[in-house]
């Protein structure tokens, strides 16, 4: 569905569903605020594809002296009610370009709150359908159907209302609690931990609680689920007999994975609650401590085939992130530099060398022919090359999964390996990862000091775009 077929459809909502806030043009920006935690009550409704939901916000940032206050949801929803310490609020509400949605579209409600004491929070009523659409990208699978609720957070599928205007960064909160309303045969997972379950006539109705969550991991996805528990490993899986035995060697690959990253990597991360679920094609995706295999990864799970590669690169994710500010030349290093390779070594450690060489030599020659060519090998154009040192957060997902990441830093992780042998290259990452804030002087002090010779290369490696005999697996 294309952005503006999407903004015609989000139009002719207002038909269906009679707006208590007009459709209106909005001029100036509204001042900024921030949430401090959210209580979402949510019902999804697949058969009609689309969602009821309420919330609480309790503000972090309370403006002294503001008029307006912005929310944004995804574009084919609607804004049905507001209020402040239960006084109504108005409003008026209009469609922008928001690229922080899967849709590229989003529904803007600017509030009057003028004389409205926020520091009681505020009390958001929202409903509307939640289609497919291909507008920012071919992968994007969010929605509701009658598959069931497949749905991420910002920068993927606005859901609850946001105070995050496109583009800003996005920060952690409270989700205390979360209520989610589904068909009694679907089984809900979101990030956090499950509180209750129970069953309401013909709803299934779980509370979840997330604290310190950043907004952009609030992922949702129900479906008619099976689900295994092991201690605080919840596998989730849908029910005929291949997905089942597959079910099995998740819970034995997720076990040994855990280990191996506790050991090796960023200490102290707080496992939990941990929610392995099969989703949807396109739904490999890793959001705090829940994690997605699509489909056709669940199928037939073998830990050393493309989806235990998968299942083991969305679990380090944690295990390897450095908290550093979006700003920092090493932001995308840490979001999605480090987890493209640092499951690696962990498969290795019981696969063996011959599946680790024989991987990296396929990735050494992919990336040649990559070089040489300037397509990948579905024959599609690459974009032009960027050093890592100078990536900015909208380039992530330009790189990831298709050129630089899966292969140039790769090859810079493996050049290190080979050099320092596995176990000193694990202190080193573990040295690493284990900082509380790093910059690029600090990263390369750390690998010097591990690897004196080393300096020049790593420069080569992450700021520039050279490439020659001497680098890679020549």
């Amino acid at each position: 569905m294309s952005g503006n077929s999407l903004a015609n459809l989000a139009l002719a909502v207002l038909v269906v569903l009679p707006a208590v806030f007009p459709e209106t043009a909005i001029g100036v920006a509204a001042p900024a605020s921030r949430a401090l935690s959210y209580a979402l009550d949510v019902t999804f409704i697949p058969e009609k594809s689309s969602l009821e939901g309420t919330a609480r916000i309790m503000l972090s940032d309370v403006p002294t002296a503001c008029d307006t206050l912005d929310l944004y949801l995804h574009g084919e929803l609607q804004f049905t009610g507001a209020s402040c310490g239960g006084v109504e609020l108005d409003g008026s509400q209009d469609l922008v370009f928001y690229g922080s949605d899967y849709s590229s579209v989003a529904r803007r409600l600017r509030l009057v709150v003028a004389g409205a004491d926020l520091s009681r929070g505020l009390d958001i009523a929202w409903r509307g359908p939640m289609h497919p659409s291909t507008a920012r990208a071919l992968s994007n699978y969010m929605r509701i159907d009658a598959d069931g609720v497949f749905l991420r957070s910002y920068g993927y599928s606005v859901w609850f209302p946001l105070l995050l205007a496109d583009g800003q960064e996005s920060y952690p909160v409270d989700f205390d609690p979360v209520v989610l309303r589904t068909p009694s045969d679907m089984k809900p997972v979101f990030t956090g931990t499950r509180l209750d379950e129970h069953l309401d006539e013909d709803q299934r109705v779980t509370t979840w609680r997330a604290k310190g969550m950043d907004i952009f991991s609030a992922q949702c996805t129900a479906r008619p689920y099976r689900e295994i528990v092991a201690g605080p490993l919840h596998i989730y899986h849908l029910p005929d007999p291949e997905s089942a035995e597959a079910a099995d060697h998740v819970l034995d690959l997720v076990r040994r994975l855990l280990d191996f990253y506790a050991e090796n990597y960023r200490h102290g991360v707080a496992v939990g609650e941990l929610h392995v679920a099969q989703l949807c094609r396109f739904g490999n995706i890793s959001s705090g401590n829940m994690v997605g295999l699509a489909d056709d990864s669940w199928a037939g799970f073998e830990p050393g085939s493309y989806s235990g590669l998968t299942l083991a690169h969305e679990l380090v994710h944690p295990f390897v992130r450095v908290p550093v500010p979006e700003s920092s030349p090493l932001y995308a290093l840490f979001v999605e530099g480090f987890p493209s390779y640092c499951h690696l070594p962990a498969l290795a450690s019981f696969l063996g060398d011959g599946w680790y060489n024989e991987i990296m030599d396929g990735i050494a020659s992919g990336y040649a022919q990559k070089r040489a060519t300037g397509k990948d090998r579905r024959g599609r154009t690459l974009p032009p090359a960027t050093p890592f040192l100078e990536m900015t957060p909208k380039d992530i997902g330009t790189y990831k999964d298709w050129y630089l990441f899966p292969d140039r830093l790769r090859l810079y992780f493996d050049d290190l390996r080979r050099r320092l042998g596995d176990e000193e290259f694990l202190d080193l990452v573990g040295e690493i990862v284990n900082q509380d804030t790093l910059d690029p002087a600090g990263l390369r002090r750390i690998v010097v000091r591990h690897l004196p010779e080393f300096g020049a290369m790593h420069d080569r490696w992450l700021a520039t775009n050279d490439f020659d005999a001497g680098m890679g697996r020549q």
